[in-house]
């Protein structure tokens, strides 16, 4: 996983600290680290732990991703860090057929990742603060837009 590694060299820790820290073994860390490893909870749990952060903050991160409504606006920001920025047309209109689907906002409570682009989250911001008779009509402005009218 690309993340431990840029965190692991941020705290300018070698692989071997880290899993020492982490009771974890070197050829673990190893990986951990490496592309496309299916990594166990437990071993992000005591990688987290030594890092410094509450263990429990990823099982956590885990369930609130699980509870979030499938074409949440959360979840539609995963999608195009996944699928390629490329995606975000169809990705954010699945968010906004969801709030229209289901006549309430809830699909936009939870903010989009921060890993996306500033653009996309100014965009995201966008359908989160547009009034609702604006947003029915597939009209998305932020609120400080109306305010100079």
């Amino acid at each position: 996983m690309e993340l431990i590694r840029t965190i692991r060299h941020r705290r300018k820790l070698s692989q071997r600290a880290l899993a020492q820290r982490a009771g974890l073994s070197f050829r673990g860390m190893q990986l951990l680290e490496s592309p496309g490893h299916d990594a166990r909870m437990s071993s992000l749990e005591h990688v987290a732990g030594a890092l410094g952060l509450p263990s429990s903050s990823i099982r956590r991160a885990v369930s609130g991703v699980l509870l979030e409504p499938p074409d949440s606006l959360f979840c539609c920001s995963l999608r195009i860090l996944e699928d390629g920025e490329r995606s975000w047309r169809r990705r954010l209109m699945d968010c906004v057929d969801e709030v229209r689907r289901s006549g309430s906002p809830a699909a936009l409570e939870t903010p989009p990742a921060a890993a996306l682009s500033e653009r996309l989250r100014a965009l995201a911001a966008a359908l989160v603060e547009s009034p609702v008779p604006f947003r029915s009509r597939n009209v998305f402005v932020l609120a400080n837009f109306l305010d100079r009218a």
